[in-house]
């Protein structure tokens, strides 16, 4: 049975015809990011190129570090998949809006790394915070998000600084590091399927973010002729565009935050942020905030809390993912138009605790996205458009494999 939609549900709902103008506006600010103009997206390609024509084979060591964990392996790319050798997984010490050390966190990457491999192998490090790619596949961090910082750290080269860290510790060197983040790993795992015309990856969990696989020729700084060049990962940075229909609540979130004025599509969709979300509109509730999406889900579910509760709980979800099937329509529609090729298949790499969520009540998350997506490009006359949302086991483990493995072919060139 359906749950009455009460005044304050209303407030989170978004039409059909706000969804499109969302991807107008979206395909806009990514055509302004990627030509360098003023925009709401960075649109970071990274300096390593990509064949998707080609498999990746071969042995890498890999890092990745998210919010609340840190984990190292020693992997093998077999061309159908990823086996693991050897891993490690640390819960990382800091708290978020409170400053972690410098050093400490260079230690324990590096006592990672140390734990899974003495040998000397290509280093894939998917890093999940903004950073600007430079050569040899290296990235300069732009900033911290997610409520972490550590000092002294914003403007320097991450992979460059962990190397002289181990080389210092360890005596000796690591090979170069390629550093992606996670949305860019995620679309690179992508790439152990070669029929799509293009892929995306796509985070949904504590934070919000896309990426796309883009042409070279497309950026002023990789010019046709450029050699050793011929697709890039694209980090677009999505989580700070401002979408159409925010309301009150979420103007008060902003205001509230440790970013006030960024990151406005990640606090209306996020698993971080959706939980406050709901506290601000209902504020005399119960809710503890700080549990975020995953205790939503369980609200959505309940027996004990009023329909009201209730509705406004599934209407916060529910413009979650509608926000999400609306930025998806509109990467599709500026990729079609930019690239010089037919595009009928789509993929999508999703990962992300919340995208990866469901409820008994609403379904998957996921099936929530693709609904309003489908429902949207039948809308736009592209229901030959094939767009699929897919999940891959490990794909940052995969995804950073494949950039570190490409970077030293492409070094080695």
């Amino acid at each position: 049975m359906a749950l009455p939609v009460t005044s304050t549900a209303e407030k989170f709902t978004l039409s059909n015809s706000q969804l499109h103008r969302l991807a107008d506006d979206f395909h806009q600010q990514i055509e302004a990011g990627m030509a360098n103009q003023a925009s709401q997206l960075k649109c970071l390609p990274t300096h390593i190129s990509i064949d998707p024509s080609r498999g990746y084979y071969g042995n890498a060591m890999v890092l990745d570090l998210g919010g609340s964990n840190l984990r190292a392996a020693n992997v093998k790319l077999n061309g159908l998949g990823l086996a693991i050798e050897k891993d490690v997984n640390v819960k990382m010490p800091w708290q978020r809006g409170v400053a972690f050390c410098k050093q400490n966190l260079l230690q324990i990457q590096a006592e990672a790394l140390a734990q899974v491999s003495q040998r000397s192998l290509p280093v894939g490090y998917c890093f999940s915070f903004p950073a600007q790619s430079i050569e040899r596949g290296d990235a300069v961090l732009v900033e911290w998000t997610k409520g972490i910082h550590v000092p002294d750290m914003q403007g320097e080269a991450v992979g460059q600084t962990l190397t002289e860290f181990f080389a210092k510790k360890y005596g000796r060197r690591l090979l170069d590091v390629a550093v992606i983040n996670d949305t860019v790993a995620s679309l690179l795992a992508g790439l152990i399927d070669q029929k799509p015309d293009a892929y995306f990856g796509l985070i949904v969990g504590t934070g919000c973010n896309l990426a796309g696989l883009y042409p070279a020729y497309l950026f002023s700084q990789f010019p046709r002729q450029k050699k050793n060049l011929n697709y890039l990962a694209v980090n677009l940075e999505s989580g700070n565009f401002i979408p159409v229909g925010l309301n009150e609540f979420d103007r008060q979130l902003d205001l509230s935050s440790e970013n006030t004025g960024l990151q406005r599509f990640e606090k209306a969709t996020s698993g971080l942020y959706l939980g406050r979300l709901y506290k601000l509109a209902l504020p005399n509730t119960s809710f503890d905030p700080s549990l975020g999406a995953f205790a939503l889900n369980q609200l959505i579910d309940s027996e004990n809390v009023s329909n009201d509760e209730i509705s406004v709980a599934v209407s916060i979800m529910l413009r979650s993912a509608h926000l999400v099937a609306g930025q998806l329509l509109g990467l599709a529609l500026h990729y079609s138009a930019r690239v010089e090729s037919y595009v009928s298949r789509i993929k999508v790499v999703c990962e992300g605790s919340l995208f990866n969520s469901k409820s008994d009540r609403l379904g998957p998350y996921r099936q929530l996205v693709l609904n309003k997506l489908n429902q949207l490009l039948k809308e736009r006359q592209l229901s030959s458009l094939e767009i699929e949302l897919c999940h891959i086991p490990q794909a940052n483990y995969m995804g950073a494999a494949v950039a570190a493995i490409a970077n030293q072919s492409a070094l080695a060139q």
